[in-house]
């Protein structure tokens, strides 16, 4: 299904830290305390690298957990799988929200 665009984005491992931290509960507070827009370096074997906080969360311990899944293990999966560039900038705008069960 990601075929057609993989040479333009990378894909998301789903096994990883990064895929892992995004299915997380928001924190206790507001639910848009966790939302941020911020920049990554991804690299061929699939690791990323933060570059850029473009839109802060209010919760300043997102950034500090979005680098440790960073750096955890591949976030992504190699470039020769997508058959992407060997290093690619991309943008994340991360938002988490509550779903109660019943609505969906």
């Amino acid at each position: 299904a990601r075929a057609a665009i993989t040479s333009e984005s990378p894909t998301l491992n789903p096994r990883g830290a990064l895929a892992a931290l995004t299915l997380s509960p928001p924190s206790a507070g507001s639910p848009d305390d966790d939302d941020m827009i911020v920049v990554a370096d991804v690299y061929s074997n699939g690791s990323a690298s933060l570059a850029a906080v473009v839109e802060p969360p209010r919760n300043r311990r997102m950034i500090d957990e979005f680098q440790d899944a960073l750096r955890k293990n591949p976030a992504f999966v190699p470039a020769s799988l997508d058959r992407r560039p060997q290093t690619m900038r991309v943008v994340f705008v991360l938002q988490k929200m509550n779903v109660p069960e019943g609505s969906y």
